[in-house]
């Protein structure tokens, strides 16, 4: 017979004194969950928002970030890692270029191990990555997406409110949703919806291409003199899409659609109107001998040069993003540029 110590005797005693519920209890009583242990190495990517967002990319550990936001220049971010568990989070962040800044980043991170966040800023890497914006672009959009109206075919709204929520579905990449909208201000005889109807289908932007559709819009939208539909319907008879080649048609269609842009703009420029006093201020000699007007003029780009450089950028978010509006800003203001004589190349 195996001899047991004293204390096995005890407590061999001790529990069969027990209640039998008390014993089930303890028999059955879980282990309190264990929290799962963080990865071995810092996430390569991370994503941070505050008044801005950005992606921070891990190199020589710690993570870098080299965005020029509007306004600055040679931007180099480093948020160096002192702490990087669930119970202590702590990043310190040096900024240097034509923004300096340092600040702090502490907090407990989320129960995932995925996420912090703290007074006005957030961070996300791993599993949680995509639930926070990478870029201002991207909180942009998705503020865009989240504004988007849902559009049924059968909608009765009037055709500027259906023109509307289409140009916003179109900013926001949501194209099917726009090009919903946009036929319900189309069939409406909306000259803009028109227009922007045949673009969007005669490019394929962000749907299949349709000649057939496109060329039917574009005459529509060209017969109330709009400049996109115009410009389409050239563009289309220089190429043989929809209708056959007609380089004459082609010409003439060019030339309007440069007219009416130009009408178009003048007519905009028209209903600007300043006060009579302002202009007076601004005409008036300052002791350097110049007018505050031809001061302003001096550092301030030229509406040339700044409808340039708009354009450079829609054509840009165009191609790199297929962002949908950009295509059909980038489309106007080229036709406007050549109407004015303006070398785009």
């Amino acid at each position: 017979m195996q001899r047991m110590n004293l204390t096995t005797a005890v407590l061999a005693l001790f529990v069969s004194v027990l209640p039998a519920q008390v014993k089930a209890s303890a028999q059955l009583r879980p282990r309190p969950p264990l929290e799962e242990p963080l990865p071995a190495s810092l996430p390569t990517v991370m994503h941070f928002c505050a008044l801005h967002c950005i992606t921070l990319t891990l190199e020589n550990g710690q993570f870098t970030n080299y965005t020029n936001l509007p306004g600055q220049h040679d931007e180099k971010r480093v948020f160096a890692v002192e702490s990087f568990t669930r119970e202590s989070f702590l990043i310190r962040r040096t900024d240097t270029g034509s923004n300096p800044l340092t600040a702090v980043y502490s907090g407990r991170m989320s129960a995932d191990g995925n996420s912090v966040s703290g007074d006005g800023w957030q961070m996300a890497w791993g599993a949680a990555l995509n639930t926070l914006a990478g870029s201002d672009e991207e909180r942009d959009m998705a503020a865009r997406q989240a504004a988007v109206t849902p559009c049924s075919p059968s909608s009765t709204a009037p055709a500027g409110v259906a023109l509307q929520h289409g140009m916003q579905a179109m900013q926001a990449n949501r194209a099917a949703i726009g090009i919903c909208w946009l036929r319900i201000a189309a069939k409406q005889g909306d000259a803009k919806a028109q227009g922007a109807l045949a673009a969007t289908l005669y490019k394929g932007i962000g749907v299949p291409v349709n000649h057939t559709e496109a060329y039917a819009w574009a005459q529509k939208a060209a017969a109330q003199s709009n400049p996109v539909g115009e410009l389409a319907l050239s563009q289309m008879y220089t190429n043989g899409d929809g209708p056959p080649k007609d380089p004459e048609k082609a010409d003439y269609w060019k030339a309007k659609a440069q007219r009416d842009q130009q009408a178009e703009t003048r007519q905009q420029l028209a209903s600007r109107k300043n006060p009579p006093d302002i202009w007076t201020m601004l005409n008036q000699k300052t002791p350097s001998g110049l007018t505050p007007l031809e001061i302003l003029r001096s550092v301030i780009p030229s509406p040339e040069e700044s409808e340039l450089a708009q354009y450079k950028q829609d054509d840009h978010n165009c191609r790199t993003y297929q962002n949908h509006q950009a295509c059909l800003d980038a489309a106007n203001e080229k036709a406007d540029l050549i109407a004015g004589g303006i070398d785009i190349q």
